[in-house]
């Protein structure tokens, strides 16, 4: 047998990432089929290779996945036509047409696999899949198995009808499609032959609907007999050849009776690659023979149909439930555009105002370390439903008492009876209708720029005034998606019937609609803005419309307008509804002005794009969505309906005002500004308790090869810096006594440098704890816990830039270096100054650096450049650490670890070769779901996965085991930090996590934690009230080397190193080390404010 070899550029794509991407394409595709369009090559070529990232060619996927992702999207078709194929007895000819009809709208197979082939697989025509239902008598409640269930086409028509399924599916591809597609039914992996003796509730089935393997028919045939309960069904589509086999019919015989053999039409299965006839044998398990000895021969699917409609009751069946028919359903296909769905809001009907009490405020509740077990306030719920976890406050918030509401939400039967949301979060409803109810006070019109405005008298034409907003500020798990949900289904009650639900990125769309789905909502009520072009309009009556911040901000292009004006037109200019900012701290530094490295910061597009739909919808319900609203108070610039400044009883006159404030009231200011908002009921934030939770640092002690490594890494970057000075000199950059020509030339320089040293040593602590962190995990899966890593760095960039210089056919045998050191060549190679340059001085004395050129090209300092090559050379030589994601990769391998980052393609080993592999657009998705169903034990994530995910011991998951969560970098991010912690602990947990920060013993490591711990204080301040609440006990007040004492502590060093009272350094060998220089031009100390701060 001759040997396939497989000729792509890529590595095999994993398994789990395989179906993952099929169901991806599946669910595009299934848009389509809902539309009655046939798909054609290449329709189907477009969204394979979208879903996958590479087309067939490149080796992205194949035609035979491409037939998988057609059937997927047939199942998710024939289940959203489920209410009519639930009338399959009462009309039998009508469905069989019906699905004969959805059939037609696919490829014919022309193509088969390998795994095809060697499991004799052959999918079943939806329309055949109806006759065998018809014909076992599947009923609501009824017990059925698929044997060899496939991609469920046979599967899918027996849920419509009510069945409880067990599928199995030996295949791994197939199997994980069942996993996606039928995620409520239990799901088995053996071979069919043996399910009698491996399935703990075989001989309990009602029935058995199957098209087995024709290669080894009459053991598949029996052991579907066998599986049965006394008086169940087994309906088999067979080959036509199987129905007149007398010898087989006495074996099976000997487990059951024969009911009926039925051939279908001519090439029955022509459209799905074979042309072998083929017929429906029917056996019962048990009972008085009836067949009638006939092998029948309809010409059509309505004769086949009548024939099994009239077959006799089968001895397990229940009654029989007659529905009436939808004429509807057989009506010519709805019109392309996305027109409203007839159900679209439905679950609204018969909402009625929310009863409550106002009671008078019962002060704090019980101490919960630095918390307070929060209890409603000023609310008494007629039915109260405590949250699933435990909620806590800060305590100076739980100090402050909110005001008493009198607002009544209107909600749906759904919410008001079925308990769909907590009384914490029916709190949430009822403070944000109080608020929205009233308006800022003053009067003001835009500015010169959109996310501008400017406060005028009350008499002015174009004046208008502001509604105010309201700050959903709980932490991470405490339900912030359910509570968005039912404020925008509070207003949609009352007549507010669209609304703008804005989020980080598109991954969280699913998010947002399991929470409207959560408290009684449809999927389609949501629909993403991205299904209309820019420029075209918005064509949904009513609905929650989906953005992203990134397609807010997009401009307008030539005559087509913003996406900000394509959703301002869809509202209108009067539209007072909600606009939900969700994950609204993707908007801070709206207004710039912030301190920067570098001087002022600028504004973000992000923020401007979010100011100024606040700023064109004045009448607009703005619902503001954070656990981390801001680390700083320049971040908060977005949340301008708070009333905090601008306007005539504002606290602050103006923006600058209120951060000046803050600057000079510190953290204290901050906790002050979170109590005032509470107290005018225009704030909310909850936390999860952290009872329960518990904290152990992993320290990885410096072995001796470790510390020579640190050490030879430290002496190289003080050879670059002291090589960076002279190539400055040489470069022209500097004079020939060091002085920079031009500070802002030679600030971008020094900052280039600082960031590559930075990146690299953070890549190289974690890479250094990675031994440690190995050995806790496997301590873990050997103890039955999970394990959760955070991270912050990937090496993606490394990696892209050294596959470009290879080419893609030795893709699939890799011998490149992807340590963090490449960081440091990379950085010599493209940063490193070389390129002589001039100082220009104009007439104002601005200095300018002109390159100088030589024949139109930049001239290179051949000093400068020689310094370069002199110290590749070195570093190349230097030792390398393994990045920490790659070392967990390679000590448990990707088939136990999940890994949730924004990688598009990542380098692993397979068979002891290093190889590329893609990773499509669904990866993260099928990994969180291999690891919430456990069938992988570690996660990994970076920033890309610690936004909108669970990854913690959901009750209702798998994967119920306790998190040990690591925290290997905090990154310089305070919020996205927590975003991360609370990935593990949320609410309706089995148990609570244990964090274990991962840390070493160099005390360098200080700077990395340092200033995240000083970002945590302003966060806990600005959202929590209370310093030191944010870190959730991670880091302590001495890890924050920027607070005022440290810094004072910091000066005092430097006056001890400068009068040489220090033992352990001289001032000489701290400038030889550092570069950094703390005497002036007479020779003594800098003043404090020039001295060099701990975050240089």
């Amino acid at each position: 047998m001759s040997t396939i070899r497989n000729l792509s550029l890529f590595a095999d794509l994993a398994v789990g990432n395989l179906p993952a991407n099929i169901l991806a394409a599946a669910r595009a595709l299934a848009i389509h089929l809902a539309r009655s369009r046939p798909l054609d090559r290449r329709l189907v070529a477009e969204v394979m290779t979208t879903a996958f990232g590479a087309s067939d060619a490149e080796g992205g996927w194949t035609w035979r996945d491409a037939y998988d992702a057609i059937e997927a999207a047939t199942v998710l078709q024939i289940r959203r036509l489920a209410p009519q194929i639930a009338r399959l007895e009462d009309a039998p000819a009508e469905i069989a047409a019906l699905l004969a009809a959805v059939s037609a709208l696919g490829l014919t197979h022309s193509r088969r696999s390998e795994e095809q082939v060697a499991l004799d697989q052959f999918s079943t025509p939806p329309q055949l899949a109806a006759l065998a239902v018809l014909a076992a008598q599947v009923r609501p409640e009824d017990r059925v198995l698929e044997p060899s269930a496939g991609t469920g086409l046979l599967a899918v028509v027996a849920e419509a009808c009510g069945a409880s399924l067990t599928l199995n599916e030996l295949a791994p591809t197939r199997a994980a499609l069942l996993d996606g597609l039928f995620a409520k039914a239990t799901r088995r992996r053996h071979d069919g032959r043996h399910l009698p003796d491996l399935l703990k509730d075989a001989g309990s089935f009602d029935v058995v609907v199957c098209n087995p393997p024709f290669s080894d028919l009459q053991a598949h045939l029996i052991a579907s007999l066998k599986v049965l309960a006394d008086g169940g069904r087994m309906a088999a589509i067979v080959p036509l050849t199987a129905l007149t086999d007398t010898d087989l019919r006495r074996v099976l015989e000997s487990q059951g009776v024969m009911v009926a053999a039925v051939a279908f039409p001519a090439r029955a299965f022509a459209k799905h690659g074979t042309s072998v006839e083929t017929g429906l044998l029917v056996m019962d398990r048990g009972g008085t023979a009836v067949w009638d000895g006939l092998l029948h021969q309809p010409e059509d699917l309505e004769a086949t149909a009548r024939i099994l409609a009239s077959l006799p009751d089968r001895g397990s069946a229940r009654p029989r439930v007659r529905l009436t028919l939808d004429a509807a359903a057989f009506l010519a296909p709805r019109d392309r555009g996305l027109a409203l769905p007839a159900g679209r809001l439905a679950f609204l009907a018969g909402a009625t105002p929310l009863a409550y009490e106002a009671r008078p405020w019962a002060g704090e509740g019980r101490d919960v370390g630095l918390y307070q077990a929060h209890a409603l306030a000023r609310i008494v719920l007629p039915d109260p439903r405590p949250h699933p976890s435990p909620l806590v406050e800060s305590g100076p918030m739980a100090s402050v008492a909110p005001p008493a509401p009198t607002y009544r939400p209107v909600l749906p039967p759904a919410v008001l009876n079925q308990g769909r949301i907590s009384d914490a979060q029916t709190e949430t409803v009822i403070y944000a209708g109080e608020a929205h109810a009233a308006f800022l006070p003053g009067r003001f019109r835009l500015g010169e720029a959109p996310h501008e405005v400017a406060l005028v008298r009350d008499d002015q034409s174009d004046a208008f005034a502001f509604r105010r907003g309201f700050f959903l500020g709980d932490g991470t798990g405490c339900g912030k998606g359910r509570q968005i949900a039912a404020i925008v289904a509070d207003n949609m009650s009352q007549g507010r019937v669209r609304a703008v639900w804005l989020s980080r990125n598109d991954a969280l769309l699913e998010d947002a609609r399991r929470d409207w789905g959560a408290i009684g909502g449809g999927a389609h009520d949501i629909v993403p803005l991205s299904s209309w072009k820019q420029g075209d309009g918005v064509r949904l009556d009513r609905g929650i419309l989906f953005t992203t911040y990134a397609t807010l901000r997009q401009p307008a292009r030539g005559v087509r307008p913003s996406r900000l004006d394509q959703v301002v037109a869809w509202l209108g200019e009067d539209f007072d509804g909600v606009i939900a900012f969700d994950e609204a701290h993707a908007m801070a530094n709206a207004a710039g002005g912030g301190k920067g490295a570098r001087g002022t910061k600028k504004a973000s597009l992000q923020g401007m794009a979010g100011l100024a739909l606040q700023n064109r919808l004045p009448n607009a319900r703005i619902l503001y969505v954070s656990a981390t609203g801001a680390t700083t108070a320049e971040n908060l610039a977005y949340a301008a309906r708070l009333g905090l400044w601008g306007g005539p009883e504002a606290p602050f006159m103006s923006r600058a005002d209120f951060l000046d404030a803050m600057d000079r009231g510190g953290v204290a200011a901050m906790e002050l500004v979170a109590r005032e908002l509470k107290a005018l009921g225009l704030y909310v934030a909850r936390s999860l308790s952290f009872e329960g939770v518990e904290y152990e640092p992993l320290v990885h002690p410096l072995t001796t090869d470790d510390i020579a490594i640190w050490d030879q890494w430290a002496d190289a970057f003080q050879l670059i810096h002291a090589n960076l000075a002279e190539a400055l000199k040489a470069t022209g950059l500097s004079d020939d006594a060091g002085k920079p020509k031009s500070a802002m030339a030679a600030s971008a320089v020094h900052s280039a440098f600082e960031g590559a040293k930075l990146r690299f040593f953070g890549h190289l602590l974690a890479g250094l704890k990675a031994p440690s962190l190995i050995a806790s995990i496997r301590d873990d899966l050997a103890s039955e816990r999970s394990a959760v890593v955070q991270i912050v760095s990937t090496n993606e960039a490394v990696m892209e830039r050294r596959l470009s210089s290879i080419p893609p056919e030795e893709w699939n045998n890799l011998t490149i270096d992807l340590t963090p050191r490449e960081y440091v060549l990379d950085y010599l190679r493209e940063a490193f100054p070389v390129h002589l340059v001039e100082a220009i001085e104009d007439g104002d004395g601005n200095v300018t650096m002109v390159p100088v050129m030589d024949d139109g090209r930049p001239a290179l300092s051949q000093e400068a450049l020689a310094r370069r090559e002199a110290l590749i050379e070195q570093m190349a030589f230097l030792p390398a650490v393994p990045g920490v994601l790659g070392a967990v990769l390679d000590a448990f391998g990707t088939d136990a670890v999940a890994e949730i980052t924004g990688r598009s393609r990542r380098v692993v080993v397979r068979d002891g070769r290093r190889v590329v592999e893609r990773r499509g657009a669904s990866a993260a998705r099928a990994e969180t779901d291999a690891f919430m169903s456990a069938r992988k034990r570690v996660l990994i994530f970076s920033d890309a996965g610690g936004t909108g995910r669970s990854y913690h011991a959901d009750l209702s998951a798998g994967n119920r085991q306790r998190r040990v969560h690591y925290l290997v970098e905090p990154g310089w991010r305070a919020d996205a930090a927590i975003q991360g912690l609370g990935r593990s602990h949320r609410t309706h947990q089995a148990s609570a996590p244990l964090f274990r920060p991962v840390t070493t013993d160099i005390q360098g490591e200080k700077r990395f934690t340092s200033t995240i711990a000083r970002r945590l204080d302003s966060l806990g301040a600005l959202t929590r009230g209370e310093r030191r609440t944010a870190g959730a006990g991670l880091f302590r007040a001495e890890d924050n080397l920027e607070s005022p004492w440290a810094r004072r502590a910091l000066l005092v060093f430097y006056g001890a190193l400068t009068f040489g009272e220090l033992d352990s350094m001289t001032l000489e060998t701290f400038v030889a080390k550092t570069s950094l220089k703390l005497l002036d031009d007479d020779g003594g100390l800098k003043p404090s404010d020039d001295l060099p701060p701990i975050h240089i």
